[in-house]
């Protein structure tokens, strides 16, 4: 799961448009880490990143999400935040198996 920077609040880095946040966040994990070798093993990655923001979802039992609450040492602020970063995550993961297993490779001819 990512963690809220320390430096910066988390309703600063939800003012990132959530494309530039995709793209920064696809551009990140493709300098850190090779491109999927299989469906599978991209179907895991997206999994575990929708298996996060399941286990976030399941966190929240307010039945008014506008409201500011504080449960466990955690705002309705921060809560969003790790909500966003995982959904940011998983969109990140989509693109990365349609063009590591699904587009042509103009190189292979």
């Amino acid at each position: 799961m990512v963690e809220a920077p320390e430096a910066a609040a988390p309703g600063a880095a939800m003012k990132q448009s959530s494309e530039d946040a995709v793209r920064a966040e696809l551009l990140r994990a493709r300098a850190k880490y090779p491109n999927f070798h299989s469906s599978h093993e991209g179907h895991s990655l997206i999994r575990e990143e929708l298996e996060e923001l399941w286990d976030l979802v399941k966190e929240d039992h307010s039945t008014r999400p506008s409201e500011f609450y504080v449960r466990d040492d955690k705002s309705l602020r921060s809560y969003r935040f790790h909500m966003r970063a995982e959904c940011v995550q998983i969109a990140a993961m989509a693109i990365r198996f349609i063009e590591d297993l699904c587009e042509e490779n103009e190189d292979a001819g």
